[in-house]
């Protein structure tokens, strides 16, 4: 915590530094200006108004796609498809183009692969898990060759579990100066190992929250942060989970907007969506 906060210190002073003695306080001629400019190139298509996550309706429910700065929850209860959700979106902006920061809490780094390989293949997730049959080989070596020019686009920590937020902050500044960063994915928030482990569980989810929106706004990209959803969602007529069913759901409401929800029907018995389909809210 102390290195990373000399790291800090010494990036605000470099800034400082090449302003060449101006104020640190911005006029708002010169803000307007700025925002008047960034208007004129999205127009003129030079620049995109938003990061794309891929989904044509989800960027619909996001007015256009993720946006710099921002912290966007996403959560749902077990199986409901948020790992998979994470995984799909780390690679859909990879394949765009842009450099993808993930964070793995649950899932081992073998089983992120795999998600990525059967998102990129023919290959079911299963057969990944239980590879006996080599007829899936060639496809998997296809996928393979296809995956690695956007592979390489998305970057993911050796050790992800022990990682507290100003840990994992650090991490992604450190990776932000080697090269800019379009997206941090983190799956998922609550379990992240707590700061401060004598704190109540909702202040520990809520100085996470608040540490992830601080570093969406410091490396200007969007945040998105999965979460889990208690067994409230569940009591439901319908079973639909909203924000409230979420665990510690108004710290993290707070800090995360827009905020969304994940849900498979089949899971249910109501098959409305078809099988593995997942539905977001």
């Amino acid at each position: 915590e102390a290195l990373d906060a000399t790291k800090r210190a010494l990036v605000l002073a470099e800034a400082r530094m090449v302003l060449n003695g101006e104020a640190d306080m911005v006029a708002a001629s010169t803000l307007l200006t700025s925002v008047m400019s960034k208007l004129t190139d999205i127009q003129a298509g030079r620049v995109p108004p938003a990061l794309s996550t891929g989904w044509p309706s989800l960027d619909a429910m996001l007015s256009g796609g993720l946006r710099p700065g921002q912290l966007v929850i996403g959560g749902g209860r077990p199986a409901m498809g948020k790992s998979s959700f994470g995984t799909c979106l780390a690679m859909n902006v990879a394949v765009g183009g842009g450099d993808v920061l993930y964070y793995p809490f649950e899932e081992s780094q073998e089983d992120v692969a795999h998600r990525w390989l059967s998102a990129s293949s023919p290959v079911p997730l299963g057969w990944l898990k239980d590879p006996k049959d080599r007829s899936r080989n060639p496809q998997l070596m296809e996928a393979m060759s296809a995956a690695s020019p956007w592979m390489d686009r998305i970057r993911i920590p050796r050790l992800t579990r022990s990682l507290q937020v100003g840990a994992l902050a650090a991490s992604a500044r450190r990776c932000h100066a080697q090269k800019p960063v379009s997206l941090v994915v983190v799956d998922y928030i609550q379990r992240m190992k707590a700061t401060n482990a004598r704190d109540p569980r909702y202040l520990q989810v809520k100085e996470d929250a608040i540490g992830l929106h601080d570093l969406a706004h410091e490396l200007g990209c969007p945040v998105v942060a999965l979460a889990q959803f208690g067994r409230s969602a569940e009591e439901g007529t319908d079973k639909r989970p909203s924000l409230k069913d979420c665990r510690e759901a108004g710290d993290i409401e707070n800090e995360g907007a827009p905020n969304h929800g994940f849900y498979r029907a089949d899971t249910y018995n109501q098959g409305t969506l078809g099988p593995g389909v997942a539905d977001a809210l």
